[in-house]
């Protein structure tokens, strides 16, 4: 699951010989019923979205829960509760910016705050809490 722009999207990754499978085509329409239902966009891929990919292992380098000896986290959160923020904006109050981007990072990594991952991933960015819609 992914978030583009406000809301989530469930992409189905398949090999391209799959894609005229009768089976597979039962399964996309009803996939794509139950993704409506819920307010999901659904989409087939059969090659990842390149910016996707890119911005994933991004914060895949963030897995780990940095040390956030200053409470950057509980700050930002408190920052996105009240609505969207860049990520400059985020790291422009922090103690020491240095400690505090690898919290964010983590963050979006665990889906506590989120980003539109469709697009690069830049000091401009937007943020927001889940249940937010982006705000």
């Amino acid at each position: 699951m992914v978030w583009r722009g406000a809301r989530p999207e469930l992409c189905d990754v398949k090999s391209e010989e799959r894609l005229d499978d009768p089976e597979f085509q039962a399964q996309v329409r009803a996939t794509g019923l139950a993704c409506a239902e819920a307010g999901f966009g659904y989409r087939v891929l059969s090659r990842p979205d390149p910016q996707l990919v890119m911005n994933v292992r991004w914060l895949a380098g963030f897995r780990e829960p940095p040390a956030d000896p200053g409470g950057e986290r509980a700050r930002m959160l408190c920052v996105l509760a009240v609505g969207r923020s860049s990520i400059s904006g985020l790291l422009a109050g922090a103690r020491e910016r240095a400690l505090a981007r690898p919290v964010l990072m983590h963050m979006l990594w665990t889906g506590e705050a989120l980003i539109d991952v469709g697009i690069p991933i830049g000091e401009d960015s937007f943020v927001w809490a889940p249940g937010r819609a982006g705000c």
